[in-house]
């Protein structure tokens, strides 16, 4: 049995529920461009959010731009040392200098032999990549500065999926990895950390105690200024809403010890000697000893934790909760507690991008749905036509079509109506050019198809 088969459910958000219009839209990660403090990339259930203004405001982009299904993929997202955006898909490694072009690869094209699942950035700028192989170990790939990309390492063996990555801040020599391996008739599910003190060249394994129906162990934070401490969680399929256990060594991954316990753990941050959990179905939990111990400061559903400049930003539920306002974006404040700094009605414009880029030419085709799942004003939004049915499926991938004015086919003639004629309204507006791309029926890939389909969560039972 190949490590591929449990790609899908080591890229989607553990406890996502699929839906017939997607899932329920929120914030999933968020990323800081390390060239301008003030650029901010969030990973949303649609796609992206960007924010220029340090997250005053912000513009939204659709997945397809960057061929991912929003409804089965949470991309890794990850800046390079040169502020270029980075996200590990099905369809491999993507990136963007401007957020409106897409290319695969980046500098120089590496022949992925798999799925790359995770990336992380070294102190020195080189960029690491792991990478799921079909019936062999998974691969750990680098790029150096030079844009040179390498495989430096195979792991594990064909059972195990190596499925998050970390690079030490403070030390780029150590690098851990995380997983588990599929269940097979002779053995049960085995749970391991590996660790590598050279860059990734050669690694050591620390097996982890298995409990129950834990599957996997997911690393999530690497200390910023220890080397030797890094944090994770172990993901279970005993319930939902049961606990996962949040495990941290101080020793470089040689042991691994229980600090907490908390269900849906999505995110880990550590800042100096604070250490912030947070639970995507209720608990924000901050430690200030380094994480001995936990004072749960609020009930908010918890979808990721960042440091943006001197501020903890924390995604959330938007739909709220009794005791918690709805917020897709807060601030901590030591005075005030929890403080809405967003809301996903207030994502209304699309990333501005020229007309005949990737974003230009898919994401138009998008706006119906973005409404509908943001809950943004029509017409504030540039949406003139009717809304999808919730329940119809519109969440689902299409494929835009090229406009005329790209390079596509011209539009059909006018039958006198005066509707459609390329000069007109409806050509040139956000809503009227997703509404012409649709009707052209016209299919232009302009990336290779999956290969393969993401498996489902049942396949591993």
């Amino acid at each position: 049995m190949a490590a591929s088969l449990v790609v899908a459910l080591a890229v989607m958000a553990p406890g996502a529920i699929v839906q017939a219009h997607g899932r329920p839209p929120s914030f999933q990660s968020i990323r800081v461009d390390p060239t301008d403090d003030q650029h901010l990339v969030a990973q949303a259930t649609w796609g992206l959010a960007t924010s220029r203004d340090g997250g005053a405001s912000w513009q939204w982009t659709c997945a397809a731009a960057y061929d991912v299904d929003p409804r089965m993929e949470d991309p890794r997202v990850r800046f390079d040392a040169a502020g270029t955006l980075l996200l590990a898909t099905f369809n491999g490694l993507h990136a963007s200098d401007d957020g409106c072009e897409f290319r695969e690869g980046g500098p120089t094209e590496p022949a992925f032999a798999g799925w790359p699942l995770a990336v992380d950035l070294a102190p020195d700028g080189s960029l690491y990549v792991t990478t799921t192989v079909s019936f062999a170990p998974d691969e750990l790939w680098r790029r150096d500065a030079d844009g040179t990309w390498a495989v430096i390492a195979s792991v594990g063996t064909e059972q195990d999926l190596i499925d998050t990555l970390l690079v030490a801040p403070s030390e780029g020599s150590r690098v851990y990895l995380g997983g588990g391996s599929v269940r097979l008739e002779d053995r049960s599910r085995r749970l391991a950390v590996e660790v590598s003190d050279d860059g990734g060249r050669t690694f050591r394994r620390t097996p982890i105690e298995r409990l129950g129906e834990e599957y996997s162990v997911h690393l999530l934070a690497a200390d910023p200024a220890d080397p030797d401490t890094v944090w994770g969680v172990v993901r279970h399929f005993d319930g939902e809403d049961l606990p996962e256990r949040v495990i941290r060594s101080t020793d470089g991954g040689a042991s691994f010890s229980q600090r907490l316990a908390l269900a849906q753990v999505r995110s880990i941050l550590v800042r100096g000697d604070e250490v912030w959990v947070g639970g995507a179905l209720g608990g924000l939990h901050r430690s200030r000893d380094r994480g001995e111990t936990f004072e749960l400061l609020s009930e908010a559903r918890v979808r990721c934790l960042s440091e943006v400049g001197e501020r903890v930003m924390i995604c959330g539920d938007p739909t709220g909760e009794e005791t918690v306002p709805p917020f897709a974006l807060a601030a901590w404040d030591e005075g005030a507690g929890l403080e809405p700094v967003l809301a996903l009605s207030e994502v209304v414009q699309m990333r501005a991008c020229p007309r005949c880029s990737h974003v230009g030419i898919t994401c138009p085709a998008w706006l119906p749905d973005i409404v509908l799942d943001l809950e943004l004003d029509p017409e504030e939004a540039g949406f003139e036509g009717m809304l999808p049915d919730p329940d119809a499926g519109t969440g689902g991938p299409r494929d835009a079509g090229l406009p005329f004015e790209c390079g596509g086919p011209p539009p059909p003639a006018s039958d006198g109506c005066g509707c459609a004629g390329s000069g007109g309204r409806n050509a040139t507006s956000p809503a009227g050019a997703g509404l012409v791309l649709l009707s052209l029926g016209w299919v232009q890939r302009r990336r290779r198809k999956k290969t393969s389909a993401a498996p489902s969560r049942s396949a591993l039972a």
